[in-house]
């Protein structure tokens, strides 16, 4: 699976080698790619990929394959093009789930609260100790299981998403 810095990279490659094919390349402007980025914006509620080519920027559905808002002027077609690919949307869409997984796992990471409440207790409590050393270290591990997905999580956002600051 690519990155979306290699998903931009090859968006880049593509506009400039179809204007290099167009008959009006005289005025392409290859240059104006250099800050083409691509990003996924997790506020939006359905899966999508925005496109910021300059001062321009445009939103497209994963899920209907439409452009839901915003616009690229004549690089727009370009785009489109580039979206219509065999391999891109796929991509795209694999991207988006991943990182809505990542979401919820973090959601779920930051909802789970631990509580320990003791209730009241009788006097009958010689059988049960063997019953409450095996929740004590049921809860145990999962206090360990929870840690190592925090850690991995950390782990993979600190190698994969750049935070916007």
């Amino acid at each position: 699976m690519k990155t979306l810095n290699e998903m931009a990279q090859d968006l880049q490659d593509y506009i400039v080698s179809a204007q290099q094919d167009a008959h009006n390349s005289v005025g392409a402007n290859q240059y104006k790619y250099n800050n083409l980025k691509l990003t996924i914006d997790t506020k939006i509620p359905f899966p999508n990929v925005v496109v910021r080519i300059g001062i321009s920027e445009a939103v497209y559905n994963l899920k209907e394959n439409i452009k839901a808002d915003g616009s690229l002027g004549p690089d727009e077609r370009y785009v489109r093009k580039w979206l219509d690919l065999y391999w891109v949307m796929p991509e795209l869409k694999k991207m988006n789930l991943k990182i809505q997984g990542l979401l919820k796992l973090q959601d779920e990471l930051r909802s789970i609260t631990v509580v320990g409440q003791a209730g009241e207790r009788k006097k009958e409590a010689p059988n049960q100790k063997p019953k409450f050393k095996q929740l004590l270290d049921q809860a145990r591990q999962a206090q360990k299981e929870q840690i190592k997905k925090q850690n991995a999580l950390k782990d993979y956002l600190k190698r994969n998403i750049k935070r916007k600051d």
